[in-house]
């Protein structure tokens, strides 16, 4: 019986305009320096990982480009969170960066 598990996540650009120093008063949990930043929309990573029966191996895919020589650090990846017995998986990624 074939199966397939497919997660996906999206993360955008933010750029930290004044960083968060730590607390001023812990109880209360106010910071010792406002914390002020922006997301730039246009600019995201979006990995997706799909387990899947049928693939021979793991494949990697950056904006639709076959990856070779990146697969046995994101198989290390990938076998860091589950069994290393597992289904070949296929991660796909799209960066608005390139």
């Amino acid at each position: 019986m074939a199966s397939e598990a497919t997660a996906t996540a999206r993360a955008h650009s933010n750029i930290a305009l004044a960083k968060y120093w730590g607390k001023r008063d812990a109880r209360l949990n106010l910071p010792a320096v406002g914390s002020i930043s922006i997301t730039l929309d246009g600019l995201y990573t979006q990995t997706q990982v799909s387990f899947r029966d049928g693939l021979k191996a793991d494949r990697l895919t950056l904006n639709d480009r076959s990856l070779h020589d990146a697969r046995p650090r994101s198989n290390r990846s990938v076998d860091d969170r589950h069994m290393t017995d597992r289904q070949q998986a296929q991660l796909e990624r799209v960066s608005a960066f390139l």
